[in-house]
């Protein structure tokens, strides 16, 4: 299965994508915001980043940016709760590259086939 690294401010989000993402057979590790992401990306090298992109520290959209620099095949699934009150983040994430964009609350009914096809693509 896929090495999957997933960056959040959020505990609780972390720990369920965390579940979720193990039960499929995946290798998780977690990150509390960005630079703490990409110093665990440089040893981990994952297939796929999953990143919140408000957050304190280092926020998701610098953290894409590096992990597309550093990482030039890495997926990556871009998450933020802000789309809803009239941010363009998760369009700055898609600019940026990332592989999708989804908005929180996060339905994990559709959330697990989504990384099922970005896993999937070459």
């Amino acid at each position: 299965m896929a090495r999957i690294l997933v960056i959040d401010d959020e505990p609780g989000i972390r720990d369920v994508l965390s579940i979720l993402l193990k039960d499929e057979g995946h290798e998780v590790r977690v990150a509390e915001d960005g630079s703490v992401g990409l110093r665990l990306a440089a040893d981990f090298a994952p297939d796929l980043a999953i990143t919140d992109l408000v957050m304190p520290g280092q926020e998701g959209i610098e953290t894409i940016a590096r992990l597309r620099k550093d990482h030039k095949d890495i997926k990556i699934v871009a998450i933020s709760g802000y789309a809803s009150r009239g941010h363009d983040y998760l369009r700055t994430a898609k600019v940026l590259g990332a592989s999708a964009t989804v908005a929180k609350p996060i339905d994990y009914d559709t959330f697990l086939p989504l990384v099922r096809d970005i896993l999937a693509r070459r």
